[in-house]
Order: C-alpha cells, then structure tokens, then sequence
C-alpha cells in the first residue's frame, strides 16, 4: 500500500556520484554510473540525529532490496 505525503519538504537531499552523475527526483540512473559510493548532503542541526536508507524497489524481488542503513 502507498502512503501519500500531504507536505513538500524544506530540503531536497543532494546526492553525486564520482562519475559525474547526480541523483534528480526521479531520474534514472545507471548501474555503471552509480556502481561507486556517492557523497550525500543533508543541512543537519547540532544535536540532532538522522537515519539515511537507500532502497531499490526495482531489485528484482518480491520486497525492496535495502543497500544502506546509516
């Protein structure tokens, strides 16, 4: 089932890849150019605490594949 997001976000996440590539809502994204660690950014507040995952609905299986949690 999905959940529907009443709100738009303050902030858009920032994410690049050593290959050049940069991650755009929705935009498709290559194996090969997404195959290295990107940098992410994120404006953060002193004494907070976040959780970042990256998923792939489009894995291959039945249930998203989960390829980080940090």
């Amino acid at each position: 089932m999905f959940h529907v997001v009443d709100t738009v976000p303050k902030n858009i996440i920032k994410i690049h890849y050593p290959s050049g590539v940069d991650v755009s809502l929705g935009n498709e994204l290559t194996p090969l150019s997404v195959k290295d660690e990107p940098t992410v950014q994120w404006p953060t507040e002193e004494g907070a605490y976040y959780t970042f995952i990256m998923t792939d609905p489009d894995a291959g299986a039945r249930a998203e594949f989960k390829h980080w949690h940090v």
